[in-house]
């Protein structure tokens, strides 16, 4: 690459040669091995563990677990409760990106929420799977899908890297302070929106659908957007395919029943995250390892090691980075 200016500033270690370009901000990444608090939202879909998430924030921006949630006849299951706050930090379950949990043409999403208001127009993401950049860091990309609610409507939305290709909403039947299952289908040429159960809404796609290409899945806000939520969260799925009207009904008829998540699994979702993990408090976030920033803004643009991160993995093997280097992952 060439840069003005940058030539005659260049240097044989590649450390001196990034700094000799005078970046506002440079990550090297090179901290030593420390352990960032994690907790973790286990999958029990069939990705496994590739498809765990992480609790990212503090305990005043979520409380898990959190009771009574939507299932009533099992014991075991449970929520988690969002503050709303923490933008634009992310504040909730942060799920690694694989081509395992981000199925297409065809797939299901699924999730319980209780609402608790919001904002008049303002749009929060209980489940989300959607890539704002993957048209470039500023774009029109939309790549994947999410719920919204605007206050007063659930909203179903699905892209690809021009933008939206289905975005439409059930008309007003948002309830605050009440648990509604939402289900989100695709079979690659409509799209469903489902409340408890009913079908509410339906769209032709206006352009093939296409997957998260790059984004984390992310429960209780958008990691493209922020859109952080206020209320209660439970039982977030993902299937490969376009569940039927009477799997859906069947799974909105077992919230009474002890069997509530075999009837989840009997219909193998990939992703299944119940957010009944177990009780745990949260550090607050400025107890988070720091990133050093080695650019012209210093302390002042110093980054957070966030839960889920490994610091201290062994770093690029060139001679160029010198000996003793680290990354994070």
């Amino acid at each position: 690459a060439i840069m003005s200016g940058a030539g005659s500033n260049a240097h044989a270690d590649y450390a001196s040669t990034v700094a000799g370009l005078n970046p506002v901000v440079y990550y090297k990444l090179n901290e030593a091995a420390t352990v960032v608090p994690t907790y973790v939202a286990t999958n029990l879909g069939s990705a496994g563990a590739l498809g765990n998430g992480v609790y990212v924030g503090d305990d005043t921006q979520f409380t898990e677990p959190s009771s009574p949630g939507p299932i009533t006849g099992d014991a075991t299951a449970s929520s988690i409760a969002f503050s709303g706050s923490g933008f634009p930090f992310p504040m909730g379950v942060s799920i690694g990106w694989s081509t395992n949990i981000n199925p297409f043409p065809a797939f299901s999403a699924e999730c319980w929420v209780n609402y608790q208001g919001g904002t008049s127009g303002e749009l929060v993401a209980p489940f989300a799977s959607i890539d704002g950049s993957s048209s470039g860091f500023v774009g029109n990309g939309r790549s994947g899908w999410t719920f919204y609610a605007n206050n007063t409507s659930w909203n179903w939305r699905m892209g690809n890297t021009a933008g939206y290709i289905a975005n439409f909403t059930d008309g007003g039947l948002i309830q605050v302070g009440v648990w509604q299952h939402l289900v989100g289908v695709c079979d690659g040429t409509n799209a469903y929106l489902y409340e408890d159960g009913v079908l509410v809404g339906q769209q032709a796609l206006a352009a093939p659908f296409l997957g998260n290409l790059g984004q984390t899945t992310d429960i209780g806000y958008s990691s493209s957007f922020g859109r952080n939520v206020t209320g209660g969260v439970a039982e977030c799925a993902i299937y490969p395919y376009a569940l039927t009207s009477n799997q859906i009904v069947a799974h909105y008829a077992a919230r009474t029943s002890a069997n509530y998540k075999e009837t989840i699994l009997n219909d193998n979702p990939v992703g299944y995250w119940r957010l009944n993990d177990g009780s745990f408090t949260a550090p607050p976030t400025n107890t988070y390892p720091l990133a050093a920033n080695d650019g012209s803004l210093g302390a002042a643009a110093e980054g957070l090691y966030l839960p889920g991160t490994h610091v201290g993995a062994p770093g690029v093997p060139f001679p160029g980075f010198g000996a003793n280097t680290n990354s994070a992952y």
